[in-house]
């Protein structure tokens, strides 16, 4: 990338921020120059203008647009206003009453529409001429529904593959603007996270939407197993999450093991038992994400690990509250999924034991390795087994307790590329005598090359040293 900023005579700070960050991330080499300025390029010498935009560019550029910022580039010149109006194909509009800009924007692809306020039938009406509209995300900043006109307007572009509600306080949808949703043929992506309004009828609803591949129903707290059963009539999706559906057990997650095509599962603080996880294998052959906890962090336990450890396909695994585990629940998991990548603990014991079972396993492929609040203490022995994963690329720590000894268990690792401690607690004499360092800003500890690695925090990587 070559960016010149010589006579770049933006006319406003917005525009030479839009172009800094649209320019840096395209892969082209471009020289963009004022007027008159030469750009060379070869042999051949030409003068260029604003209005000569390569047309990638103007899509490069309205990547990163407000609503706020076309209305300042349009009026640049009319080969702007042309160029950004042909070649924009994303929008973020803040107020609905700016919705008129879309008139001006036939190619649209994806909207994110910022919603103060119940906009007009006026403003709904330029949502209608969107014929290429693809993506919508609706960003709900009152409590209260979400217009079913505004719902209606988007379904009647009859393109639409991906839906989002993203709160910023409680958005509601109501049954009528549902009903409208799943009559769209194209609809893959549905995203109601947060809808507390949601029930199991409107679930029953959603079931109808055959095209579905991907659902994020997370905290949405009405939900219940009924709700859940209706949605193995999704034969088609792919990625579920019911994350904080704390009223869904196993009545409803057993049904779950009808859809043979999903691949990612997330079902933080659901009441998932050993059974449950057991009916699924054998049939979720595509799964290669899965995501458990409960909320007390007591109910994973090694019959829930034995039960994981038989869902072969797996390539990530998210598992929280394992205080029951022990490391014979962990060998399971080590001896069976050889094709483990990534793995996420959160508030388990006894995990020094058990990193021995992975270092053992002659066919461990694990890269990514985070553990939270697994402690108090990662003794030696634990850290000395991580050391031993050939393939180990990144290990992340938030909230442990860490020796000097142990550390240097890691630094011998060949393998280790990046090391991360989050709010962790350095123990031993190497911070200044003081008896300990605190991490708190997720300093990037080291990089590994052909070179041990070097512990060296510094005040830079947001390192306090206190007692």
């Amino acid at each position: 990338m070559l960016w010149a900023t010589q006579g770049f005579n933006a006319e406003t700070p917005t525009l030479r921020k839009v172009f800094y960050n649209a320019v840096t991330r395209t892969t082209s080499v471009l020289l963009l120059v004022s007027p008159m300025l030469s750009l060379t390029q070869g042999q051949a010498h030409a003068t260029t203008y604003w209005e000569d935009l390569p047309k990638n560019l103007y899509y490069e550029v309205g990547r990163y647009l407000t609503s706020k910022d076309f209305k300042q580039l349009r009026n640049v010149s009319h080969a702007w206003r042309a160029g950004f109006c042909d070649h924009a194909h994303e929008l973020v509009v803040e107020q609905c009453r700016e919705l008129a800009l879309l008139q001006d924007f036939k190619r649209i692809e994806s909207l994110k529409l910022k919603v103060w306020s119940v906009p007009s039938a006026r403003e709904l009406q330029h949502i209608a001429a969107l014929s290429n509209l693809r993506h919508v995300q609706l960003v709900v900043h009152k409590e209260g529904c979400v217009e079913d006109s505004l719902v209606v307007m988007l379904a009647r572009c009859g393109t639409l593959r991906s839906f989002a509600m993203l709160p910023s306080d409680l958005p509601k949808i109501s049954g009528q603007a549902l009903e409208e949703l799943v009559t769209l043929n194209a609809l893959q992506s549905l995203d109601l996270r947060c809808c507390f309004n949601l029930t199991d009828a409107d679930v029953a609803t959603l079931s109808r939407c055959a095209t579905l591949r991907s659902l994020n129903l997370s905290y949405c707290q009405q939900l219940t197993d009924q709700g859940v059963v209706t949605l193995s009539m999704l034969t088609n999706l792919s990625d579920l999450s019911l994350r904080y559906c704390r009223r869904v057990g196993d009545g409803g997650l057993r049904a779950l093991a009808t859809l043979t095509g999903v691949t990612a599962l997330d079902l933080t603080v659901c009441n998932v038992s050993a059974g449950v996880v057991s009916a699924w294998a054998g049939r979720l052959r595509s799964l290669r994400s899965l995501t458990l906890s409960d909320g007390s962090y007591e109910r994973v336990s090694d019959a829930t690990l034995a039960a994981v450890a038989d869902l072969t396909s797996l390539t990530r695994l998210h598992l929280a509250g394992c205080r029951q585990a022990t490391p014979d629940g962990f060998a399971a998991i080590a001896e069976k999924l050889t094709l483990l990548t990534q793995l996420d603990l959160h508030h388990m014991q006894m995990v020094s034991w058990s990193w021995w079972h992975f270092a053992k396993q002659p066919r461990c492929v694990l890269r990514e390795l985070h553990l939270t609040s697994c402690g108090p203490v990662v003794d030696d022995s634990g850290l000395a087994a991580v050391a031993r994963l050939k393939q180990l690329h990144t290990l992340k720590l938030t909230r442990m307790w860490l020796s000097d000894a142990a550390l240097q268990q890691l630094c011998a690792s060949r393998s280790l590329q990046h090391v991360v401690l989050y709010m962790c607690t350095m123990l031993g004499q190497r911070a200044d005598g003081c008896g300990g360092a605190h991490f708190g800003e997720e300093p990037q500890l080291a990089l590994a090359g052909s070179e041990p690695l070097q512990p060296q925090p510094s005040a830079e990587q947001g390192c306090r040293v206190g007692g």
